[in-house]
């Protein structure tokens, strides 16, 4: 999938995923609708006791567009009760973005209302 030596670095943009899980490269015309359907691209979104939304989704473009290493293509993401929202972590493969998703549930269910203030 990633070819760090592509003449001129150059490297896909746009991906869907295959099997559910698979990223592959596509066109913009088959992203843009990828990205209005979240549900469709959620792997995890769990509801903690302490308020917390811990979602962790399939970003459809590369958040690693010009740097080095594999395509940064999912995230977790925490939203508290207050509506503040704070990056959790990224991910270049779908594995780590699982087993992400499930440490950011056990890590911020054991954490008090007052962490939302705070940076990760």
């Amino acid at each position: 999938m990633y070819d760090k030596n592509v003449p001129g670095g150059s490297r896909p943009y746009y991906y869907r995923l295959v099997d559910g899980w698979r990223p592959e490269p596509c066109d913009w015309f088959e992203a843009g609708p990828l990205m209005a359907r979240f549900g469709d691209r959620c792997i995890g979104c769990d509801h903690l006791a302490n308020g917390v939304n811990v979602s962790t989704a399939f970003l459809v473009f590369d958040h690693n567009a010009f740097g080095d290493g594999p395509p940064i293509l999912w995230n977790t993401i925490l939203s508290f009760p207050n509506g503040n929202q704070r990056l959790y972590r990224k991910y270049g493969y779908y594995e780590d973005a699982i087993e992400g998703h499930k440490e950011a549930c056990a890590v911020v269910s054991l954490l008090d209302d007052s962490l939302e203030n705070r940076a990760f």
